[in-house]
C-alpha cells in the first residue's frame, strides 16, 4: 500500500455520464427502507426522486448492470491498497436544482483532501453533477476510510470537536426496524460492497 498526496490532488478526472429511469429511484428508496409512496410508486402525482440518490448514481455510472466493486480503487488515483479495506465514512449532499425523474447526467469528481489517520487514510473527495446543458444539479462531498493506508507522514487533518449531547430527556424517539434483506437491496443502487450482503465478509 502506497500514497502520493501530490498525484491523488492534481488528478484530472474525466466527465463521465451517468444514466438512471425511475425504476431506479424506486430500487434506490426501498433499498434505504422508504414507503412514501412520494419515492416508490412512479404513478404517485407527487413522485419524485429522493435526494441522496446522488450517493450511489456516482458508483452505478451508465450502467444498468451490477458494477464491480474491484473498479472503485480506479477512483483513488496515486493511492494503491486492497479495495477491500474501503469504509464508507460521511456524504454531504447539496442540490442545486430538483433531480431529474430519469435521463443522463454527467459527473465530474475531484479529490479535496488525503489525510493521514495513522492506521488509515481518510479521502475527502466530490462529485458534481450537472446536465447536457452544463447546469450543475447537485454536488455531493464523500469521506472514504481506507483501513491500513495511514502511516505515510501526512496531515492529519482537522480535529473537529465532538458535539456535546444535552444532558435531558430527547424531544421525541422514534424507532425503526431495519429489514434484513435491506442492505443487499440498497447495493443494487450501485454500491455494490460484498460487506452489504454476506455477513462473512465482516471483519
Amino acid at each position: 500500500m502506497s500514497v502520493d498526496v501530490k498525484k491523488a490532488l492534481s488528478h484530472e478526472f474525466p466527465a463521465v455520464k451517468v444514466s438512471y429511469n425511475r425504476r431506479d429511484l424506486i430500487l434506490y428508496a426501498l433499498g434505504v427502507g422508504s414507503s412514501d409512496l412520494r419515492f416508490i410508486y412512479e404513478d404517485d402525482t407527487d413522485f419524485a426522486a429522493l435526494p441522496t440518490y446522488l450517493v450511489v448514481l456516482g458508483f452505478k455510472g451508465n450502467s444498468f448492470d451490477i458494477v464491480p466493486f474491484s473498479s472503485l480503487a480506479d477512483s483513488f488515483p496515486g493511492m494503491e491498497f486492497d479495495p477491500s479495506q474501503i469504509l464508507h465514512g460521511e456524504e454531504k449532499v447539496e442540490l442545486f436544482h430538483p433531480l431529474p425523474l430519469q435521463g443522463d447526467l454527467f459527473s465530474k469528481k475531484k479529490i479535496l483532501a488525503v489525510y493521514d489517520k495513522g492506521k488509515g487514510a481518510v479521502v475527502i473527495s466530490e462529485n458534481v453533477f450537472s446536465n447536457s446543458a452544463g447546469v450543475k444539479i447537485g454536488r455531493v462531498q464523500t469521506s472514504t476510510f481506507i483501513r491500513g493506508l495511514g502511516g505515510f507522514g501526512g496531515d492529519r487533518g482537522p480535529n473537529n470537536e465532538p458535539i456535546p449531547i444535552p444532558k435531558r430527556a430527547p424531544d421525541a424517539v422514534h424507532e425503526d426496524k431495519t429489514d434484513e434483506k435491506q442492505a443487499a437491496l440498497y447495493r443494487l443502487s450501485g454500491y455494490v460492497m460484498i460487506l452489504h450482503s454476506s455477513s462473512s465478509y465482516l471483519f
